[in-house]
């Protein structure tokens, strides 16, 4: 159920934000990703953790080794000073829906568990070499390869610890 006083359309996205430098959360509504390139798919988020590690999240996330804030671009908003430069998106472990694929190994409707931004809708590339049965991968090439662990995505019906719905 959608809070009364957000009313959304089904075309609105909602991205949590914050200012770099602040702490102070922005919500920033933007338009729902019109179009799926080649290999990316258009996620629905259902559910996310927002907890300690996401506030240290924020605060380091312009912390040149850790670089929280590089996983998921900022909205732009140019009329409201907003964009990717002014403002930065922490990453939480959440659980979507993909909605519409152009990867023919993922298809809509199955459930994901990941490193996602915290937005209503996320359009992520899936790398197409590596995927498989249980995980698929976003490629981030800007990040080290001791974070791989923060770019897989779990597939939820082949995961045997994941007991809610498939």
């Amino acid at each position: 159920m959608e809070h009364p006083s957000f009313p959304m359309s089904q075309d609105d996205n909602w991205t949590l934000c914050f200012p770099r430098g602040s702490s102070t959360p922005v919500l920033v509504k933007s338009p729902k990703p019109a179009y799926v390139p080649a290999y990316h798919i258009l996620l629905r988020m259902d559910r996310f953790g927002f907890s300690a590690n996401n506030i240290t999240y924020q605060a380091l996330g312009e912390h040149p080794s850790l670089r929280y804030y590089d996983f998921y671009p900022a909205p732009s908003k140019p009329e409201e000073n907003i964009s990717p430069e002014t403002h930065g998106v922490v990453p939480v472990w959440g659980f979507a829906n993909v909605l519409v694929s152009s990867h023919p190994q993922v298809h809509v409707g199955e459930r994901l568990y990941g490193y996602f931004a915290p937005a209503k809708y996320i359009l992520l590339p899936i790398d197409p070499t590596d995927i498989n049965k249980h995980a698929m991968y976003v490629p981030r090439p800007q990040f080290p390869s001791d974070r791989r662990l923060y770019h897989q995505i779990t597939r939820c019906t082949t995961d045997p610890l994941y007991t809610g719905p498939k």
